[in-house]
């Protein structure tokens, strides 16, 4: 007997009517993976958050789908599959206080908000890497595994806006560009199971 498990970042199942619509053809798989060069503000479809300082909000989710045996234990029956999706309605941006600012200002905050949507891209790819190499002889391996790189996004994604002041502090800002940047390089070989239409 097999179990589908359908995980995500943060935490969450999917109702059983996807395992019943899943294909082996990636299109059909349930993710909005959105090339992050693409990104623009028509994607930020949620509704805006009064109760914030900042003008806009970003959410990437990292999930997975993969058989396994009903006790995790047990080895995987096929190597998970690794999505990220940029989440539209969830993310938000506040146009009356964009509006507000110069198109450069506003470029800066589109640029800034994507760092936190490669960050999560980043970190799937890692994930799909270890994948790659067999790095995990069972289950419970993968699954802590995913829960540790799922926390690792958090505490990142909250060092930037911590140290950036969510993108005004410029110098900042580049630096944590170039960071991200550079760990996409050493990582952008691996493709995510969302990436390959």
């Amino acid at each position: 007997m097999r179990k589908t498990t359908y995980n995500s970042y943060p935490h969450w199942r999917i109702l059983i009517f996807l395992l019943l619509s899943f294909s082996p053809k990636q299109g059909n798989l349930p993710c909005n993976y959105i090339d992050p060069n693409k990104l623009n503000w028509g994607y930020y479809l949620g509704r805006v958050n009064p109760d914030v300082y900042y003008t806009a909000y970003t959410r990437g989710r990292m999930f997975y789908f993969a058989h396994y045996k009903v006790r995790p234990e047990y080895n995987l029956k096929d190597p998970p599959r690794v999505c990220v999706a940029f989440v539209s309605d969830s993310s938000w941006v506040n146009y009356n206080k964009l509006y507000g600012f110069s198109k450069e200002s506003q470029k800066q905050l589109l640029t800034h908000e994507k760092m936190h949507y490669i960050v999560t891209i980043i970190h799937a790819k890692k994930l799909k890497r270890d994948i790659a190499e067999f790095k995990f002889k069972n289950a419970n391996e993968f699954l802590q595994a995913f829960d540790d790189y799922t926390k690792s996004i958090t505490e990142m994604n909250r060092q930037y806006d911590d140290q950036t002041k969510h993108g005004t502090i410029p110098i900042k800002q580049k630096e944590w560009e170039e960071k991200i940047y550079e760990e996409l390089a050493k990582i952008d070989h691996v493709k995510l199971d969302s990436e390959m239409k």
